[in-house]
């Protein structure tokens, strides 16, 4: 089987996907990675092929790939980028499609992959990271306005673009159903466990569920002497993350307010960033910073973990059986972030309240919770007994096995 796994964005966006492309790799299938630019040195340790398809044109700036992180600016962004991206996209695939026997690994963003399997006639996955993004669920009464933003882009912006690109090729318009028309009618993999996100609407698409993609690149080949005796040094630490999404300034405030937090509890604390630059200079004695640290490697030392909500964060978090401090800003992040308060581990803190106070206050009554370490402790067990990708993996191969068998059926005439 060749399989086509799409991997642009963020590194927490694109890690789930790298993880998913190895495990098909393992299962003896060719498999290639088209990916951001920024990959390509990951995909070669991890011994995977792989092209690059960027979302920018050869002349944008540096200033203009960073992502912002308000919705409404963000969607834009993306907005702009869907023609040059889609275009890239659609041309890897056919360039490197095996007929009968390729399938497509995507999102419902990669407008150009779904374009591809159409002209091609090709089995799509599309891949959903986030319970948020799952096509037909009842939000709840806060999502609802932020679900007609995206949606009322999607159709404005996006759609028009999206049928010029189809015409190109000789397809149909998609019309008024183009929300719809992102998903795959074939298979869509949910890659989160059921039972994160209960009570969602039933799905009208063949949907599976799956395990945590819990990948964070090349925690084998990561060894840090000087982070060992950090974590020697002294008790647990506390782990600060930041989104790699970062914003417009380059600047070390965002780390201000949970420094604080920490001093204020009599806490150390590790420093995670993907920007060298956002991380104060010099250092608090009781504080260390050591680059990119694979989460796998690092949460399970640590006394608790503070983040933004991602998905990929809190389910390393959950593996590592460690107390969360979620602080969601846009997107998918609040609403993750409320499923994993839900499950008795965490707290959720509004951004736009947030003291050093109440996130000290909220991380002292996580760390003294009997119940929550107990909590915490199930919740490791029961994440860490499932194997990432496995559903993900067999879920590809029965559709590509579906899709050889309908291939070789004679044509009732």
């Amino acid at each position: 089987m060749k399989v086509l796994v799409t991997a642009i964005g963020t590194m927490g966006n694109a890690l789930p996907f790298l993880g998913w492309a190895r495990d098909l790799a393992r299962r003896g299938h060719d498999v290639t990675v088209l990916g951001s630019p920024y990959l390509d040195e990951t995909c070669r340790r991890l011994e995977l092929d792989f092209a690059p398809v960027d979302s920018f044109e050869d002349g944008t700036t540096e200033e203009q790939r960073v992502r912002p992180r308000q919705t409404r600016k963000l969607l834009r962004q993306l907005a702009a980028e869907v023609r040059p991206l889609s275009i890239r996209l659609h041309r890897e695939i056919l360039a490197r499609h095996v007929p009968r026997e390729t399938v497509v690994i995507a999102t419902s963003w990669q407008f150009g992959a779904r374009i591809a399997c159409d002209q091609l006639r090709i089995p799509l996955v599309t891949a959903v990271l986030q319970p948020y993004f799952l096509p037909h669920r009842m939000p709840r009464p806060g999502q609802r306005v932020a679900q007609r933003v995206i949606q009322r882009v999607m159709r404005r912006r996006i759609g028009p673009i999206v049928d010029s690109l189809r015409a190109e090729v000789g397809l149909p318009p998609v019309g008024r159903s183009f929300t719809e028309w992102t998903f795959s009618s074939e298979l869509v993999v949910a890659l989160f466990p059921e039972w994160f996100a209960p009570g969602l609407a039933e799905v009208p698409l063949p949907t599976v569920y799956t395990e945590f993609p819990r990948f964070d690149g090349l925690q084998e080949f990561h060894r840090s002497d000087e982070l060992t005796a950090f974590l020697d040094a002294g008790e647990a630490p506390l782990l600060l993350s930041e989104s790699s999404l970062s914003s417009q300034s380059g600047d070390s405030s965002g780390f201000d307010l949970p420094l604080e937090a920490c001093r204020q509890i009599g806490r150390r604390a590790i420093l995670l960033s993907a920007d060298e630059r956002r991380v104060p200079n010099p250092l608090p004695k009781a504080v260390g910073y050591f680059g990119y640290l694979p989460m796998s490697t690092i949460l399970p030392r640590c006394a608790a973990f503070v983040h933004h909500g991602g998905l990929g964060s809190l389910s390393q978090g959950l593996a590592a059986g460690v107390p969360q401090v979620t602080i969601p800003r846009f997107m998918d992040q609040p609403d993750n972030s409320r499923h994993l308060e839900a499950l008795g581990t965490s707290r959720n803190l509004n951004p736009r309240r947030i003291t050093s106070e109440s996130l000290a206050q909220a991380l002292s009554e996580l760390l003294d919770s009997p119940s929550v370490q107990e909590r915490c402790q199930f919740l490791r067990t029961r994440v860490q007994s499932e194997v990432p990708f496995a559903t993900a993996s067999a879920a590809v191969e029965q559709i590509a096995r579906l899709s050889r068998l309908k291939s070789r059926q004679p044509v009732v005439c």
